[in-house]
């Protein structure tokens, strides 16, 4: 005698306490339905979506990758623009894990880390430009008092 899932329809294997493809609770003590449920069963019962356990896990990682990397591009330089690109990337996968329903420390680490290479991204960029401009101005008074 074969066992169909009350939510999804699928067999169910004897002794199994959670339907494998939808995971809603099989009662042992109820009677199993022994006929698969038709289309207007189907129909009328919502449709279950559970959330993985690792829901954003990747959009977590990638946060905090790119916050990495930000801060590594500081040393070089002109690329600190680019960790400011990079910081605001990371803040939306932070985000957008958040959404997903992922609760774990790698989605904030990547939210900090990202944050802080985007702030510091800005902050040496400015501060590069106003060296530039500085010996810009000092190259241009030497010469000046050349002629």
């Amino acid at each position: 005698m074969m066992a169909f899932c009350k939510q999804c329809g699928s067999e169910l294997e004897n002794g199994v306490k959670f339907c494998p493809k939808c995971g809603a609770a099989v009662e042992s003590s109820v009677e199993v339905n022994t006929t698969p449920p038709t289309v207007s069963e189907f129909r009328q019962q919502p449709e279950v979506k559970a959330k993985s356990a690792d829901a954003g896990h990747g959009l977590a990682i990638g946060s905090l990758v790119c916050g990495i990397i930000g801060i590594v591009l500081w040393f070089f330089g002109y690329t600190c623009l680019i960790s400011v690109v990079l910081g605001i990337v990371g803040l939306v996968l932070a985000g957008n894990a958040k959404k997903e329903g992922n609760t774990e420390g790698i989605r904030t680490a990547g939210f900090i880390v990202s944050l802080i290479a985007l702030i510091i991204g800005i902050i040496i960029t400015i501060y590069l430009c106003l060296v530039v401009a500085l010996v810009g101005t000092a190259v241009n008074g030497v010469f000046s008092m050349l002629q």
